[in-house]
């Protein structure tokens, strides 16, 4: 949840903090930019929140609703210009301010895996893999603390009956996570035919087996290295997978942005750089706004910004969105089940 008030020194300061990022936030040593995708989005919002100044940001507050002005909003009783919503795809304020429709599961849930590359000494084998019923990908990560890591998952078409769905105000990455020390037993809420039944999330050992009966003829095991050090010191972690594109991404002075816009399956690649792109937009809307109106310090002056600026935003935030939600369309059907049928096509 962002608040914008007005200040003087706004436009020049984050004018300045803007090009300072697109210029110094580096991969392996060379500038990033966008035609790299905007992987490194963990270290690339880290830099945008240090270049913020000391306490911009209030943590460990329940922001439940903005009143009931839209054009007026407030968080927590202050009133602010504008108020961006970017509490992720299981919003909780989404419903009450743009669209009630929910993210809707794309049939299939991926068991991720991560383990510190110094665990798997000399694997290479990064790279997408198929065994003709199941894919898998295994992907180098750099942290900005220095740590070298393997990441990987497996898509496994599942009825969502046998899923943890988030609850509201999830984050993308707070799904069910097991330790995956022990077979655990546990409830499932949703409406599926085992609803009253347990779900058994399976034991490390189980994984690994599983991983090495799918994936264990290719390259001679060298992948099934990855997983048994996952399992065994490493974290392991089923992930259902939700799509979701919100039919109005500005009402308001308020807006919508990333995975509260929009949902989609990492198999696109695509996600966390939309929602890099959709703040990107909305600097460079407001930029142009100013530009083209003036950065006057009249009140009237800075509203028809704000309005300028929204109008520009809302257009391409929206085919973004849907560009988004039909690319995830796409790649979710080679890995769901086959007759798998969606609500909204």
């Amino acid at each position: 949840m962002v608040g914008v008030a007005q200040s003087d020194s706004a436009t020049s300061a984050s004018g300045k903090r803007w090009q300072v990022a697109r210029c110094t936030v580096a991969a392996c040593g060379v500038p990033a930019s966008r035609s790299q995708g905007a992987f490194l989005y963990g270290d690339l919002w880290n830099f945008w929140y240090k270049g913020l100044p000391e306490e911009t940001v209030q943590f460990n507050s329940t922001v439940s609703d903005l009143g009931s002005d839209v054009m007026k909003p407030a968080v927590l009783g202050d009133e602010y210009d504008i108020v961006i919503v970017a509490d992720g795809g299981w919003s909780t304020l989404r419903a009450d301010y743009f669209d009630s429709a929910m993210p809707e599961y794309a049939g299939y849930q991926v068991w991720r895996f991560r383990v510190e590359s110094k665990d798997v000494p000399g694997f290479r084998a990064y790279g997408e893999y198929n065994n003709g019923h199941l894919h898998t990908i295994l992907l180098p990560v750099v942290m900005d603390d220095g740590r070298d890591f393997i990441m990987g998952g497996t898509a496994i078409a599942c009825h969502e009956s046998e899923t943890m769905k988030p609850k509201g105000g999830a984050n993308r990455q707070d799904t069910f996570e097991s330790s995956m020390g022990e077979s655990r037993s546990i409830r499932h809420t949703g409406n599926g035919p085992t609803s009253d039944g347990p779900i058994e999330v399976p034991t490390r050992e189980w994984s690994s087996e599983f991983y090495r009966k799918m994936f264990g003829h290719i390259d001679g095991g060298e992948l099934c290295r990855v997983m048994e050090a996952a399992a065994r010191v490493g974290k392991i972690s089923p992930m259902p997978q939700y799509e979701f594109a919100s039919s109005k991404v500005v009402n308001g002075r308020v807006v919508l942005l990333g995975d509260a816009a929009h949902m989609a399956s990492p198999r696109t690649a695509a996600g966390a750089h939309t929602a890099v792109l959709d703040a990107m937009a909305l600097f460079e809307a407001f930029d142009s706004a100013i530009a083209t109106m003036g950065a006057s310090t009249q009140r009237s002056d800075f509203n028809a910004v704000i309005d300028h600026a929204l109008r520009i935003y809302n257009g391409p935030a929206l085919q973004r969105a849907n560009e988004l939600f039909r690319r995830s369309l796409e790649v979710s059907a080679a890995v769901c089940a086959p007759g798998w049928k969606r609500r909204r096509q």
